[in-house]
């Protein structure tokens, strides 16, 4: 995951839920402008994955690159 290259050069924080609005953080990242993070997500029995993006200035735009599932 990274930031677009659109986004301002701020750090954005990055959290990984389970369900819904009330749902359970599996994973949190941070990221920055020209640094991708790689990121690993256990979603076993999760239905619904929700995927946030904050940063102090409210304009990141995250870019999930090459998205993969591993079925175990």
């Amino acid at each position: 995951m990274g930031l677009n290259d659109d986004s301002p050069a701020y750090t954005a924080r990055v959290s990984f839920k389970s369900g819904g609005k009330d749902a359970k953080t599996l994973k949190s990242a941070t990221t920055q402008i020209n640094r991708p993070t790689e990121v690993t997500v256990d979603v076993t029995g999760v239905g619904i994955l929700t995927i946030v993006a904050e940063s102090d200035d409210c304009g990141c735009v995250l870019g999930l690159g090459s998205p993969v599932l591993h079925r175990c």
